[in-house]
């Protein structure tokens, strides 16, 4: 995800198109896309839902460059001493692109 100069979330390229997705565009998607591009930059109070405003705040890229303060209700999670080093799970493979990163 990219945050934009006007507050502007939009997932990257790579994000929604991974290089190894055989994806092609057929010529209405592709008008279509190119219609969005012309489409003016929202502002983050202009994306917000009516009921999310109160919150704003929360949204503000500022306030994503530190975790919040320690609280008195935080606690540790403590595992059993003969709790599996790792559990087995279903595992999904990644894209090509997460991968060589």
């Amino acid at each position: 995800m990219e945050l934009h100069e006007d507050h502007e979330i939009k997932p990257t390229d790579e994000e929604l198109f991974p290089d190894d997705l055989n994806i092609h565009a057929n010529v209405s998607t592709q008008l279509a896309i190119d219609q969005e591009k012309l489409k003016p930059k929202r502002t983050l109070g202009e994306q917000l839902p009516e009921w999310l405003k109160d919150f704003k705040d929360v949204f503000e890229p500022s306030n994503f460059d530190e975790l919040p303060p320690h609280r008195s209700w935080d606690h540790a999670i403590d595992l059993t001493p003969d709790a599996p080093a790792y559990m087995k799970h279903k595992l999904y493979s990644m894209s090509l692109l997460y991968v060589s990163q």
